[in-house]
C-alpha cells in the first residue's frame, strides 16, 4: 500500500473513458488498497483511478458513516430527486462551485473479486458516487458551474469585514461585550453613561449569508447605539455554505428569544440589518408572526436583500454603477445559501410573502446600487399591506454606505434614530 499522486486539472488522463476491469488481480487489489489510502490522507470524500493516472473504471468513496465503498465498473441505474450544493475536487484544490446532483442514486458494481453488488446512497454519499463515477468518464465538476469560487475568496471577504469591524469601532463612549449564547458569538454594545433605558436593536449583520462576523457587526452596531442611546446586540449567526438555510434564521429566533427573555420585551427592540441580514430581518417577523408572536417595535433595513429571484431592473440597469456588488456574485452566494429551494419562497424572498402586520419600517439605500430594486419594491409592498414605511434614498451612494465615515452616512444614522425616537 502506498499514497499516490493526485494529477491536477489540465492532465490529458483527467478528460478520457476508462478501460473497464477484466482481471480481479492482485495489481487491482492493490490500487483500490492505493487509493483508500490516498483518500484518508487527503481528506477528501471520493478518489477515482484517473485521479492518480490510472484509465480504469475504479473508485473508492467514503459515505456519511465514514465507511469507504470500493466500486469497479461501477454504473448508476437509478436517480432519484434534486440537490444543489457546493462541491469540490481534490484534482481542483482550493476551488468550489454550486452544483446539481440527483439527491438520491441507485449504483451497480463490482467489487474487488468482481462479484456484482448494489448500492444506495443519497445525499452527500449520492453525490460523490456522481462525482466519482463522472471521473470514470472523463468529466470533471467544472463542467457543471458557471462560477468557481475559490477557498481564498470566501476566506478573503470574511478577514476583511473582520479588520474594518476592529479598525472602527467601538465609537468612543462605548462598553463593548462579547459572550457565548448557547455557544454562538453574540456581543452586547452600550452606551457607557447610564441612560435608564429598555430599549434594544438586534442587529443583523450582512455578508450574503457567507461571511460576516462580531468584526463587522461593530461598525454599525456601534453607530446605532450612538445615535439611539438603545442597547445593541449583535450576534454570529452560521454561514453558508458551511451551513446554508435555515441555519441563520433559527440563529436569529435564538438571538430574539434571548432578548425576550432578558425581559426587553417585543415593544421595546427594533430589529435592524443591512445587505443579507436587511433579509434576515424580515424573515425572523416572518417566524413571528406565522408563531403567532409579538413584532418587534420597528424595523430599520440598509440595503436590504428581499428577492434572491433577482427580478428587479436594477440588477440589470446598475450593473455598471455599483462599485459593491455583481450579479455574479449575488447568484454564487444565493446559490450557496438557497441550495436548491424554490427562490421564491418568502423565506428566501421575503419581498415576495404576505407583509401584513410588519412593523413599521425604515428602509434606506443608495441609488447606485444593483438592489435598488428591492427596497423600492419592498417599501411598495409594505405600503400595499398598510404597514407604515419610510424610503430613503441617498444620491450617489453605494450598497450598505452607511459603515463609511462619510456625511450621508452619518445623516443616515440620524434619520434611523429619529424614526425609532418619533414612533
Amino acid at each position: 500500500m502506498a499514497l499516490r499522486k493526485i494529477v491536477l486539472q489540465g492532465e490529458p488522463c483527467l478528460t478520457k473513458v476508462c478501460r473497464p476491469v477484466t482481471e480481479f488481480n492482485g495489481r487491482l487489489h492493490t490500487l483500490l488498497d492505493d487509493l483508500k489510502d490516498t483518500l484518508l490522507d487527503s481528506g477528501g470524500v471520493g478518489l477515482a483511478a484517473p485521479q492518480v493516472g490510472i484509465l480504469r473504471r475504479v473508485c473508492v468513496v467514503m459515505n456519511e458513516d465514514d465507511e469507504i465503498i470500493e466500486l469497479v465498473n461501477p454504473e448508476i441505474i437509478a436517480t432519484d430527486g434534486e440537490q444543489t450544493g457546493l462541491e469540490g475536487c481534490l484534482s481542483v484544490p482550493g476551488k468550489w462551485g454550486i452544483v446539481t446532483r440527483p439527491n438520491r442514486v441507485r449504483v451497480r458494481a463490482q467489487d474487488r473479486d468482481g462479484d456484482w453488488f448494489e448500492a444506495e446512497a443519497e445525499g452527500l454519499t449520492a453525490r460523490a458516487f456522481c462525482h466519482e463515477i463522472e471521473h470514470l468518464d472523463g468529466h470533471l465538476f467544472v463542467e457543471h458551474t458557471d462560477h468557481l469560487m475559490t477557498e481564498e475568496e470566501l476566506e478573503h471577504q470574511r478577514r476583511s469585514q473582520e479588520v474594518l469591524g476592529r479598525l472602527t469601532a467601538p465609537m468612543a463612549g462605548m462598553d463593548y461585550e462579547e459572550f457565548s449564547l448557547g455557544g454562538m458569538n453574540a456581543a452586547w454594545m452600550r452606551l457607557k453613561a447610564p441612560h435608564g433605558s429598555r430599549h434594544a436593536i438586534l442587529y443583523c449583520h450582512g455578508g450574503g449569508y457567507t461571511s460576516g462576523n462580531l468584526g463587522y457587526s461593530r461598525v454599525l452596531s456601534s453607530k446605532l447605539a450612538h445615535v439611539t442611546g438603545y442597547d445593541v446586540l449583535s450576534f454570529e449567526y452560521r454561514l453558508a455554505p458551511e451551513h446554508p438555510y435555515p441555519a441563520a434564521v433559527e440563529d436569529a429566533m435564538r438571538a430574539w428569544d434571548y432578548l425576550m427573555y432578558q425581559g426587553y420585551g417585543a415593544e421595546n427592540v427594533a430589529v435592524a440589518g443591512d445587505s443579507a441580514g436587511g433579509n434576515l430581518a424580515l424573515v425572523l417577523c416572518r417566524r413571528l408572526k406565522a408563531a403567532g408572536r409579538r413584532m418587534p417595535r420597528a424595523l430599520l433595513l440598509m440595503s436590504p436583500w428581499t428577492d434572491m429571484t433577482m427580478s428587479g431592473a436594477s440588477y440589470r440597469e446598475r450593473v455598471e454603477s455599483d462599485p459593491m456588488l455583481t450579479p455574479e456574485y449575488i447568484e454564487t452566494v444565493r446559490r450557496a445559501y438557497a441550495g436548491d429551494r424554490d427562490l421564491h419562497d418568502p423565506d428566501l424572498s421575503p419581498l415576495l410573502g404576505d407583509l401584513g402586520s410588519f412593523p413599521p419600517t425604515l428602509i434606506q439605500v443608495g441609488d447606485h446600487e444593483i438592489l435598488y430594486s428591492d427596497s423600492a419594491s419592498l417599501a411598495a409592498a409594505l405600503r400595499a399591506a398598510h404597514v407604515p414605511c419610510r424610503l430613503e434614498v441617498s444620491e450617489g451612494m453605494w450598497h450598505v454606505f452607511q459603515m463609511f465615515p462619510i456625511k450621508k452616512a452619518a445623516a443616515a444614522m440620524d434619520s434611523a434614530a429619529r424614526f425609532l425616537l418619533e414612533l
